[in-house]
């Protein structure tokens, strides 16, 4: 806004991008895109490091729901432990599907699902709430046939135009409540 203003944009002006402003896949795909899928709601984004999955898991803790069911995942390329902790962040929620990014970037199959899996249960997921689906899809699809009317989903999405394409004809934007 203070960028904006000391452009010499017009404080109307200001107010009505503001005003009109509605995260959606159109506008901000990946961030924070929340639709109602199925029986659900489900959020997808782009979350990716630590600070950005505590945020998103606040947030997602936040909203009125039934149930909150996770899709998680973490790029190879990060330390052991950074990776544990992306799982120990998200063990917040009720239900975990862990699957791995197509470019694993080093690592050998299932061994980021492996650290993440770690990270879930040392955050206290029981381990029976904790499903690893490798494929992004797949790992969506299964999130949406568990969502029951209150609940709420939480995609990590890796390809985001991949995912928001396979979502669209069976998803409807949802307010944020």
């Amino acid at each position: 806004i203070a960028t904006a203003y000391v452009q010499g944009i017009r404080y109307d002006d200001i107010r009505a991008g503001l005003v009109s402003f509605f995260p959606s896949p159109a506008l901000t795909p990946g961030r924070l895109n929340l639709m109602r899928v199925g029986r659900g709601r489900l959020l997808v984004d782009y979350a990716h490091n630590a600070a950005a999955v505590a945020g998103l898991m606040d947030f997602v803790t936040a909203l009125d729901a039934g149930r909150r069911v996770g899709v998680i995942a973490s790029p190879g390329d990060r330390r052991d432990e950074d990776i544990r902790n992306l799982g120990r962040l998200a063990a917040s929620l009720d239900h975990m599907i862990i699957k791995e990014d197509a470019d694993r970037r080093g690592r050998d199959e299932g061994e980021v699902a492996a650290l993440i899996r770690e990270g879930l249960e040392s955050g206290g997921l029981a381990p029976d709430a904790i499903e690893v689906l490798a494929d992004e899809l797949q790992a969506v699809d299964r999130a949406v046939e568990l969502l029951d009317e209150r609940d709420i989903g939480v995609v990590l999405a890796d390809d985001v135009p991949a995912v928001l394409e396979h979502l669209q004809g069976r998803a409807q934007p949802a307010a944020i409540p």
